[in-house]
């Protein structure tokens, strides 16, 4: 997946939303509250 992405990094995160967009991607260890902000997002968007 990362390299789909073009990321060589590890970890390597992707939220997709539930139409299936890419509505986020987090590369190493940044801290945990953009990627929860992220899904949270992407679970109550219509």
């Amino acid at each position: 997946m990362a390299r789909a992405f073009g990321s060589h990094s590890v970890p390597f995160f992707v939220v997709v939303d539930r139409d299936g967009r890419v509505v986020h991607t987090q590369e190493g260890f940044s801290g945990g509250q953009p990627l929860e902000d992220a899904v949270n997002r992407a679970l109550i968007a219509r």
